[in-house]
């Protein structure tokens, strides 16, 4: 029962994949004043897929109502659905994932700018695209990170998009994700169909507690990512309390 269970949710997930993309296609046809027209479909397709996968989301905070640069711990590929809600956003996101079937695609949809993190002027260019983007009000996603970690973990935070951010003054704003079930997140060399099949069949449903918090600002971008670490350790932790999951009495801060 739960091996079938998670395999009609597979099936539904790319269904609703596929579905929204043959949309935006169609939409591309016509003439577009907007650069981010395919955005509402997106939104769409997310939360369609939240339901299809039995995703319940409890929202804390408040979410950005200005363009910002929002950096969330990360646990699983389905942070990406669970993040895309109000005004235009993109991601930042390793080079790799745009080769994936559907995934990529659908990232190009959403114009993801994509990073080679070994290549010096592919990390040049994502400071110009990120730039680019928030002047035109869209909000970036970058998970500091750059892979998932297992809760109670944070892994550690990269340096140079907080940079960019204080190059511009922009608003960083962080993000604590936690799911209620620490072995939800996508970690190690386990692949995506057993890891699908494990987190999305063998439960009803799927808790996750997205917590945002205020705007920081800092011309000095070591100070942003500092304080940003800070917040992430806090608040992961009140959130792993809340789920009962058992943590270290001190969690490291990511150098």
């Amino acid at each position: 029962m739960k091996r079938l269970r998670g395999y009609f949710r597979l099936f539904q997930f790319v269904w609703i994949i596929s579905f929204h993309i043959i949309l935006v296609l169609i939409r591309s046809l016509f003439p577009k004043k907007d650069k981010n027209y395919a955005f509402p479909i997106v939104k769409r397709w997310a939360r369609r897929s939240i339901r299809a996968l039995g995703i319940e989301v409890e929202y804390q905070g408040k979410r950005p109502e200005e363009a910002a640069l929002l950096v969330p711990n990360h646990r699983s590929y389905v942070d990406i659905v669970e993040l895309i809600s109000g005004n235009p956003i993109c991601f930042v996101a390793k080079k790799e994932v745009q080769s994936w079937p559907l995934v990529g695609k659908g990232a190009d949809i959403l114009r993801t700018i994509w990073v080679d993190r070994k290549d010096k002027e592919s990390r040049r260019q994502t400071r110009f695209e990120v730039k680019k983007r928030l002047k035109e009000g869209v909000s970036v996603i970058v998970f500091p990170e750059g892979t998932t970690s297992k809760a109670p973990d944070l892994g550690k935070l990269h340096k140079g998009i907080f940079y960019i951010s204080a190059d511009g003054e922009v608003p960083v704003i962080p993000v604590a994700i936690e799911y209620q079930d620490p072995n939800d997140a996508w970690v190690g060399d386990e692949t995506f169909l057993p890891h699908f099949l494990r987190a999305f069949g063998e439960k009803k449903k799927t808790k996750v507690i997205i917590r945002y918090g205020d705007p920081i600002r800092s011309t000095n971008g070591e100070e942003l990512r500092l304080q940003v670490n800070d917040w992430l350790i806090k608040n992961l932790g009140e959130l792993q309390d809340i789920w009962g999951i058992p943590r270290p009495d001190h969690s490291p801060i990511s150098e």
